[in-house]
């Protein structure tokens, strides 16, 4: 026999995978060289000696896989000066066992070991055999392989009982999809939402239609502030300071028993009202001072004022008078926002000419920073 068989062998091998790759693209194909040691025993006369071939494989499930396995080499003869060709042709079963670079596996097939004898028909042998193995396999390029295997095969001829040994080095080319070696990609992971309420009001910023609503205010499911009046006395529950008044209780502008007003006899200054730094502004908590002047003024529908603005001597004369008339008017304004008729209010800013207290310290210029009121007529 011609050991160039054995290379043709592998060519026609190589051949036949690309069309098991395109009928079969799910799984991957293995196509290789191989080179190893047969260890021969029992009553053959046949020295080991080097084999050499190819391989061709397809996986039929995620781990489990079939190669066709054909090996050939020439090997010295016992005693004599003569040799003979081997060839070793088997097809086998593989189990894989992880999916990772490094993939050992067992192995079992049927086969035969043909030594032909000087290379006359006439001196074949033929000895069936049944193989069994493990292998590992080493994934070093998405497309290429390195392997080492060991087989046992055994006689299957009665009464024989030859036992030979077969260790083979190879390169597989691994060519498809390989299913087992892609592990599955978990989908990513949702975005994060970032869940942001400014206001602190409960309500989303991203469904919030009145953003920068007050702390603590009560607002319904869109951000705004809820408007009720639970008991009834003009004032929302959201500025009410004094929930649950008896109905028909007469009440000041932060819901609470109005007490009786008394009109001063001439002047009086206004104690609680605050401004924004260097601004026109009031500030929140200057709504109590200024609804004592709404319940004056409600009760005593006939008195007219004049609402001054004084400040004190920090910065210029023009700046300290125009915004101590700006002042003075802005007050106007939340009076007749409550109720009380512009017609019955003057504004008039005297800037830092009128001190109450000299300006040296800070809380005597915090006195001179003030709201009066004079009363006009009766």
């Amino acid at each position: 026999m011609n050991n160039k068989w054995v290379l043709a062998t592998g060519v026609v091998l190589f051949h036949m995978g690309a069309p098991a790759v395109q009928a079969n693209p799910k799984f991957p194909v293995t196509v290789g060289p191989q080179i190893g040691y047969m260890v021969i025993e029992g009553d053959s006369d046949v020295e080991s000696d080097l084999v050499y071939g190819a391989r061709f494989g397809t996986f039929l499930t995620k781990d489990l896989a079939a190669e066709l396995v054909v090996l050939g080499g020439k090997s010295d003869i016992e005693n004599t000066n003569k040799s003979a060709d081997l060839l070793l042709p088997h097809v086998e079963l593989q189990k894989h066992y992880g999916n990772s670079v490094w993939t050992p596996y067992l192995a079992a097939g049927l086969g035969y070991l043909q030594v032909n004898r000087d290379r006359q028909i006439n001196e074949n042998e033929i000895d069936f055999s049944v193989l069994y193995g493990a292998g590992l396999k080493w994934q070093f390029h998405p497309s290429f392989q390195a392997r080492l295997d060991g087989r046992h095969f055994i006689d299957a001829e009665s009464g024989q009982g030859t036992h030979n040994g077969l260790f083979t080095l190879g390169i597989s080319w691994v060519y498809g999809n390989d299913v087992r070696a892609k592990k599955e990609i978990p989908p990513p992971p949702p975005p994060v939402v970032q869940v942001v309420d400014s206001d602190q009001d409960g309500v989303l910023d991203e469904i919030d239609r009145c953003p920068g609503t007050p702390l603590q205010t009560k607002v319904d499911e869109r951000g705004c502030t809820l408007l009720f009046d639970t008991d009834g006395d003009g004032v929302n529950d959201d500025l009410d300071e004094c929930p649950g008044t008896a109905l028909g209780t007469v009440v000041d502008g932060v819901g609470c028993p109005q007490a009786e007003f008394r009109v001063p006899e001439k002047e009086w200054v206004l104690h609680g009202v605050r401004f924004q730094s260097g601004s026109d502004k009031l500030t929140p908590d200057s709504i109590k001072g200024l609804e004592e002047v709404v319940g004056i003024l409600s009760t005593h529908a006939r008195v007219r004022v004049e609402i001054q603005g004084h400040t004190d001597r920090t910065g210029s004369f023009e700046l300290n008078q125009q915004l101590s008339e700006a002042r003075a008017i802005s007050v106007k304004w939340y009076l007749v926002g409550r109720g009380i008729e512009p017609g019955r209010m003057e504004t008039v800013g005297f800037g830092y000419s009128k001190p109450i207290a000299d300006n040296k310290t800070a809380a005597n210029r915090a006195k001179n920073r003030r709201i009066e009121f004079r009363v006009l007529s009766r």
